[in-house]
C-alpha cells in the first residue's frame, strides 16, 4: 500500500496543468510569483507571449455604464425590484423550494418569502 501512495504522489507531481489553467483557478492573477507557495514545480511561469482576453476586456475603460439619468428615487415604493429563485436542491426547514424577494430601491429594504411551490407567487405580491 505505501508504494502506491509514492506512485500517485509522484504521478501528481509529474503532470504539469498548462499556465492558463492556473491564471483562471487564482483569479486572474497579474502575474504567479513562484515564491508565494511551496511547492514551485506545479505553477509553470507565464509564457512572455502570454494573453488573457478576460483580463483585457475587465480593465478596459472606453466606455463607463450609465446609471439612471434622474439618479435615485425620490420616495420608497418608487421602483421594487424582485427576483424569483429556485427550484431550489434542498428544502428548506418549513419545506419551501423557492424564494421570492423584493428591494425598494429608495430605502433598499429588502422583504424575502419563502415559497413552497412556484405558483404561490401570486399570493406574495
Amino acid at each position: 500500500m505505501e508504494s502506491s501512495l509514492v506512485s500517485a504522489h509522484t504521478h501528481t507531481h509529474s503532470v504539469t496543468k498548462p499556465y492558463i489553467y492556473w491564471h483562471q483557478s487564482l483569479g486572474h492573477l497579474s502575474n504567479v510569483q513562484q515564491s508565494a507557495y511551496q511547492d514551485g514545480q506545479l505553477i509553470p511561469t507565464a509564457p512572455a507571449e502570454f494573453i488573457c482576453n478576460t483580463c483585457i476586456m475587465s480593465k478596459s475603460t472606453n466606455s463607463v455604464p450609465k446609471g439612471l439619468e434622474s439618479g435615485r428615487t425620490t420616495r420608497p415604493f418608487e421602483i421594487i425590484y424582485s427576483d424569483l429563485s429556485g427550484k431550489q436542491a434542498t428544502p428548506t426547514y418549513g419545506n419551501s423550494l423557492y424564494y421570492i424577494i423584493f428591494i425598494d430601491d429608495y430605502t433598499r429594504m429588502a422583504w424575502i418569502f419563502f415559497l413552497k411551490n412556484k405558483s404561490d407567487t401570486t399570493t406574495v405580491i
